[in-house]
């Protein structure tokens, strides 16, 4: 049979192949816009309430946003898989790429963990589900695994750019409409004392969380740049966020400021092995911005805090477990589930399941052990090993990073230390994947 024959008999051709790449390449776009309109909900979306006035959509609108992106970005996997010319996979050495990227091993192990865990769990359909308030269960877990697939494609530093100047700005305009909606007196979004803090989340945490991103995203961007417009309003951002932050009264975010800010300037200081006058800038400014907010009750709250833990030795049991709004409580009652399931835990969004539990609450408030006590202790371990090993090989190559690997690996070393009294919740943790993707960025190596 001769060759062309045989091209003749090939179910794709090349032009279909590029058809296929053409459509992925919109698939992305469109994942791309859903991940970024998920961010600030993205603020555009403010809905019109009965009584004329307008409120911010809900965390519902949210989660339809995440299920969206991850059906445009399997759509976006598939095409590019099949649309790429066979050339380019045959090109690749995936014994050498395996090797250079063995931590992947860890994340296969993670995502077998979690399904197991799923079909071992008090209630299945929870586990597969979630439950009404999160969602969280293995469906939106799959589409973690699609956006983080998805974001490992997204190569050029250019585009990555954008995603970050795209992000930032959402992030912006929600804050500066949070602001409004606190201090005007005639244009209001929502009208409860403590709601008007949560933006369009459904709790103040849960928008600290995303503060938190927001505030390295743009902070990280500042010391990334070198075009002085640029440098002004990605400052002017990060300023925006921190004193919404305040206001937001989530002094997990705070003390995740306090503790991240200096590991971010470390970071860069590694990488780039000279001193720029930006570290002063963000160092100085973060100091005036909290002098000037001082007043505010998440100050108080900070000192309060600190109290309790210099006393918490001598303290009874009941106060020790109110320490961190509770979370000390919820900690200790958790433990004790671990110690009963540690190998496949009790399943995703299966809290509250065992009624023997002494808690109302349906998360520990730590994701850490919130992975132990839902999918056993094997799978938080695969997921630090992995952390463990992408901080390992940024600090050997810290010489070869990029600007815009540095901003992401700045914005996740944030959220892995506000995950320390944090929860996740799918329009939060959708956008640490993303990060995550970037931090990592593996490396094919051709034959």
């Amino acid at each position: 049979m001769d060759t062309e024959t045989v091209k003749n008999k090939e179910l794709i051709t090349p032009r279909i192949r590029l058809l296929l790449y053409r459509l992925g390449t919109v698939c992305k776009w469109v994942f791309i816009a859903l991940m970024l309109l998920t961010a600030g909900q993205i603020t555009i979306l403010i809905l019109k309430r009965a009584d004329g006035n307008i409120a911010f959509a809900n965390g519902d609108a949210l989660y339809d946003y995440v299920v969206q992106a991850g059906i445009a970005g399997l759509f976006y996997l598939a095409t590019r898989a099949v649309g790429f010319p066979k050339e380019t996979f045959l090109s690749v050495d995936y014994k050498k790429t395996f090797k250079e990227n063995f931590e992947v091993v860890f994340l296969a192990l993670l995502l077998l963990w979690v399904i197991i865990s799923t079909f071992t769990a008090y209630n299945t359909d929870l586990a597969i589900n979630g439950n009404w308030y999160r969602k969280e269960g293995l469906l939106v877990y799959l589409r973690y695994v699609v956006l983080f697939l998805c974001a490992l494609c997204i190569k050029r530093d250019g585009l990555k750019r954008q995603m970050y100047n795209l992000f930032i700005f959402g992030s912006v305009l929600l804050a500066v409409l949070v602001l409004i909606n606190a201090f005007s007196k005639d244009i209001y979004f929502l009208d409860d004392g403590h709601l008007k803090w949560t933006g369009s989340f459904m709790n103040a945490n849960h928008y600290g969380y995303f503060l938190t991103i927001s505030i390295f995203v743009s902070l990280a961007m500042f010391l990334a740049c070198d075009k002085k417009w640029w440098e002004y309003l990605y400052l002017a951002a990060a300023v925006i966020n921190i004193v919404v932050m305040f206001y937001n009264f989530s002094i997990g975010a705070l003390i995740t400021a306090m503790v991240a800010i200096p590991l971010m300037i470390l970071t860069f200081w590694l990488s780039k092995r000279k001193f720029s006058y930006k570290y002063i800038v963000v160092i100085a400014t973060f100091i005036v911005l909290c002098l000037c907010f001082m007043d505010l009750p998440i100050f108080k709250k900070l000192v309060d805090f600190n109290y309790t833990l210099s006393t918490a030795g001598s303290a009874g049991e009941e106060a020790q477990n109110a320490i961190g709004s509770g979370r000390l409580g919820l900690w200790r009652d958790a433990a004790t589930h671990i110690k009963a399931h540690p190998i496949f835990g009790i399943g995703l969004d299966n809290y509250l399941v065992d009624y023997s539990m002494s808690t109302s609450m349906d998360r520990p408030h730590n994701e850490y052990i919130q992975l132990m006590l839902f999918c056993g202790i094997p799978a938080m371990l695969f997921y630090v090993a992995f952390l463990v090993t992408l901080y390992v090989k940024a600090i050997i190559n810290r010489k070869q990073l990029s600007n815009m690997r540095l901003v992401a690996i700045s914005v996740v070393t944030a959220y892995c230390i506000s995950a320390f009294v944090g929860n996740t919740m799918p329009y939060t943790t959708t956008y640490f994947v993303l990060f995550l993707a970037f931090a990592w960025s593996p490396r094919l190596i051709r034959r």
